[in-house]
């Protein structure tokens, strides 16, 4: 958290001093139903972590305040996003990049930022992969203890997890379609549908899986009309946001991954100091000259 603090500092101080030159040439897209429901699939890729709180919670000192720490956590989470979400849109517009910092025009500020936020990903990447490393040892009946095998096996997962990701270098628009279906689930529909199968069976003398008409009489009517709108909430924006996803992708260019591409063509070099400029052309530097524009 404290590097992904540090980085939206940087972030904000690299839009700020663009704000001169780009904000006076921004140019905005409007705000259609399928523009709405792309952002939303962002929108919940970015609150994603809820598959990871069970484990998170059993490893904690005193996991009878995970509430509050979660509560706690996406105030903060809103904080970092907010500034840097509306600055970033407000100077740059639609020529914003897929990654914000990709279109800050402070090569140095760019740096430190991807730097910061490439720490943050080293060290929150033990977490989030927790589950799914925990998973494969069950299936694999690894022991518990610290050893040889499990080293392995979580270095296998970790080279996955690098395969895949290298494998996918445009990787912005399936953020869109992870966050509306797997997130959606994950994050929306499971957690209250949990809440409420585990509350039923509080009450439940046996211990077996509690019946729909259980859930229904066990459950506050409050609390069950707010449960189902959110669960309703959640299946048809994320249908819609999958849909979306689905469609864009349909136009999107994809990258070849870098192991390959190698040995197909030769790779097209761009300078270093060449830099992501704004506006509707993409040749509005704050540096002042279009030379140093590409894309």
């Amino acid at each position: 958290m404290f590097s992904t603090g540090i980085s939206c500092l940087f972030i904000i101080f690299g839009i700020s001093s663009d704000s001169s030159e780009c904000s006076r040439h921004a140019e905005y897209s409007p705000i259609t139903v399928g523009s709405v429901l792309i952002g939303m699939g962002t929108f919940f890729f970015s609150y994603d972590g809820h598959a990871a709180f069970p484990t998170i919670q059993h490893d904690m000192k005193e996991p009878h305040k995970f509430g509050r720490s979660v509560f706690l956590a996406y105030i903060v989470v809103t904080m970092i996003y907010m500034p840097v979400a509306l600055l970033g849109y407000l100077t740059y517009g639609s020529s914003i990049g897929e990654s914000i910092i990709d279109s800050i025009q402070t090569p140095w500020l760019q740096m430190a930022a991807n730097t910061l936020i490439a720490i943050h990903c080293i060290l929150t990447l033990v977490f989030v992969l927790n589950p799914l490393n925990q998973e494969a040892e069950e299936h694999l009946n690894l022991p518990h203890t610290f050893g040889l095998e499990r080293v392995i096996c979580r270095s296998i997962m970790m080279f996955l997890v690098v395969f895949v990701a290298e494998s996918v270098p445009t990787f912005g628009p399936l953020v869109n379609l992870v966050g509306g279906s797997t997130i959606t689930l994950t994050a929306i529909v499971f957690p209250c549908l949990f809440n409420v199968y585990l509350k039923a069976q509080e009450h439940e003398t046996e211990d077996r899986i509690p019946t729909l008409e259980k859930i229904v009489s066990s459950t506050p009517k409050p609390k069950l009309i707010l449960i189902t709108l959110i669960m309703v909430f959640g299946v048809v924006a994320g249908t819609a946001a999958t849909y979306s996803a689905i469609k864009d992708l349909s136009t999107t260019h994809f990258a070849m991954p870098c192991y390959i591409l190698p040995f197909v063509s030769t790779p097209e070099v761009t300078s270093v100091s060449a830099i992501r400029c704004c506006g509707p052309a993409f040749n509005v530097s704050s540096r002042g000259t279009p030379d140093v524009c590409f894309g």
